[in-house]
């Protein structure tokens, strides 16, 4: 009977240690090796018919990419009476390749279902309407030297500019700016 006692409590301490252990494992790597994320940038934005506006330009260091590209996020309200097909393109002193594609922040579809999918073909949105809240996911191959590039959006009809935005790729960690982009 003491035997049987005996194995329980050791079972029960030796399963108390292995949480402990888990928890004190998860803790130490959650503290001291926080993983310092470089390779994506969020951009937030209006479009309008005046260029639009950009809240700060997306800055990326080179070799801080993953899996050999970078990341942008813009996420932007269309301002009326913006509206109609909209192309993205990024320009600048290197051809860059890139590729464009978008998709909804988490939840709107569920809030507002209203609000459409737009039709996305060869780097243009179709149909966009104003009033819309427009994400664009662009996945940028680093380019061989630094340089500041520019993000633009306009309508391929009629070519007007709806939303500009520099995209800044640096040799060196905090060349341009200490303060932390989101």
């Amino acid at each position: 009977m003491q035997g049987n006692i005996e194995s329980k409590f050791n079972r029960l301490v030796m399963g108390a240690i292995f949480v402990l252990a888990g928890i004190t494992y998860v803790y130490f790597l959650g503290g001291l090796l926080r993983p310092n994320q470089n390779d994506s940038a969020h951009a937030i934005g209006i479009m309008t018919m005046k260029g639009g506006v950009s809240f700060h330009p997306a800055q990326y260091t080179l070799g801080d990419s993953l899996f050999g590209q970078f990341t942008l996020l813009l996420t932007a309200k269309v301002a009326p009476p913006v509206s109609g097909d909209l192309v993205v393109e990024l320009s600048g002193p290197e051809q860059l390749q890139y590729t464009v594609s978008s998709r909804y922040p988490p939840g709107v579809p569920i809030i507002n279902r209203l609000d459409r999918w737009y039709s996305f073909e060869n780097e243009t949105f179709k149909g966009v309407t104003s009033g819309s809240d427009l994400v664009v996911v662009i996945k940028i191959k680093p380019p061989q030297k630094p340089g500041e590039y520019t993000l633009t959006v306009t309508n391929p009809k009629s070519q007007q500019v709806y939303f500009q935005m520099p995209v800044i790729f640096s040799d060196q960690r905090g060349a341009l700016t200490d303060e932390d982009c989101h």
